[in-house]
């Protein structure tokens, strides 16, 4: 409170402050209308006056971090203390899952969802995101590398080994997110075939695959019989293959049906080469 002369000017006080606000000036009327903003230096008092204090709720600018991400819908890029705002979560980047977002670029402690209202500063968020890559870029089975065909996966032994691997030490999966897991690696076929699952860093994309496992034939295939048609032609396997199946072909193409270990010549194999596969 001043004492001030009639027609005099009252002398300006300390700049006031409120917590997330700007101060606008002071006013003659309670409703700050307009012609009422007082003025120290020149407005003058002819009769006891109030004067009132006018604010403007603060605003602040957010800055989102989206880390190769997009904002898809709802960006925020400020907030009004005493209103506060919800982070966007629409927000999307290929070949990963949005995580929320994090106050430092290290993603320590919770996310955060909300700006409170009673928030009074400029905000940073980052955008933390977890990898949705179930996939693998190599197999090996007992030191042999498998050639990957999509979740299918052949490995060929050499010819001199002796047995199909059965323990699991024996495969190694190389997977290409070092944050992906892998799981439920097993054979139930004595190492011809075995299973694995990706289970990729989101925690919920997932992939199988299975390793087809054989050992590289060695050996030699002969024919025996008369090459006249209507005649038997014997096929026989020496080699490493416990057991082959059978394949005979006309000028290279298969032909089909003739999957035995004998063949009876047609009117069709005159003057063709006949030739057979021992299959492993």
């Amino acid at each position: 409170m001043q004492l001030v002369p009639n027609g005099g000017t009252a002398t300006a006080p300390a700049e006031p402050t409120r917590t997330g606000h700007r101060f606008d000036g002071w006013y003659s009327d309670s409703t700050f209308a307009e012609g009422s903003e007082w003025t120290f230096a020149t407005s003058t008092v002819t009769a006891a006056t109030t004067l009132y204090a006018k604010w403007t709720a603060s605003t602040y600018k957010v800055t989102l971090e989206i880390n190769g991400g997009t904002v898809n819908n709802g960006n925020v890029t400020e907030y009004t203390y005493g209103v506060g705002v919800t982070l966007p979560t629409d927000v999307t980047r290929a070949g990963y899952a949005f995580a929320g977002w994090y106050e430092d670029s290290t993603f320590t402690g919770n996310a955060v969802t909300a700006i409170d209202a009673t928030e009074t500063e400029d905000k940073i968020y980052y955008a933390k995101w977890l990898s949705s890559d179930a996939g693998i870029t190599s197999v090996s089975v007992s030191g042999t590398t498998g050639m990957i065909n999509g979740s299918q996966i052949s490995v060929v032994l050499p010819a001199t080994t002796a047995s199909l691997p059965t323990d699991s030490n024996e495969v190694s999966i190389t997977l290409a997110d070092n944050n992906a897991k892998f799981s439920n690696l097993a054979t139930t076929d004595n190492g011809s075939t075995w299973t694995f699952a990706i289970t990729a860093e989101d925690g919920t994309t997932t992939a199988s695959y299975t390793i087809n496992v054989t050992i590289q034939i060695s050996g030699t295939v002969a024919i025996s019989g008369t090459p006249v048609c209507g005649q038997t032609l014997t096929a026989t396997y020496e080699g490493n293959a416990g057991s082959v199946t059978w394949q005979w072909y006309r000028d290279g193409e298969v032909i089909s049906d003739a999957t035995g270990e004998t063949y009876t010549l047609t009117v069709e194999d005159v003057g063709a080469v006949i030739t057979v596969s021992a299959i492993a």
